[in-house]
């Protein structure tokens, strides 16, 4: 990980010379990959994350029972329903249903 200083050095570089090579080899870092997705995220404020809402009722328990499980397996697995439109319909995630 780079620190916010090593950034900025690197890009002030860069539009000095205006070559992402150059700006690597002068600097010993970064790689062209990161900075190319510097020079990309330029001037760009980070998005804050969306904050993650548990849900824990009894209508939509976070360790739904084992019948509940099987139930999803079966419409998976067995009926051939898409895993993707079960999890949307019954609020669990793929993974999820992958790991039960």
């Amino acid at each position: 990980m780079y620190s916010e200083e090593q950034r900025t050095k690197a890009l002030h570089v860069f539009h000095e010379i205006e070559s992402v090579t150059d700006t690597v080899r002068r600097l010993g870092y970064p790689s062209r990959k990161h900075l190319y997705t510097w020079i990309r995220n330029e001037g760009k404020t980070k998005e804050k994350r969306k904050k993650l809402k548990l849900k824990n009722t009894t209508e939509h328990p976070r360790n739904p029972s084992a019948e509940f499980k099987l139930q999803v397996l079966r419409r998976c697995f067995e009926n051939g329903e898409s895993v993707k439109s079960v999890s949307e319909e019954i609020g669990y995630s793929r993974v999820s249903i992958y790991m039960w």
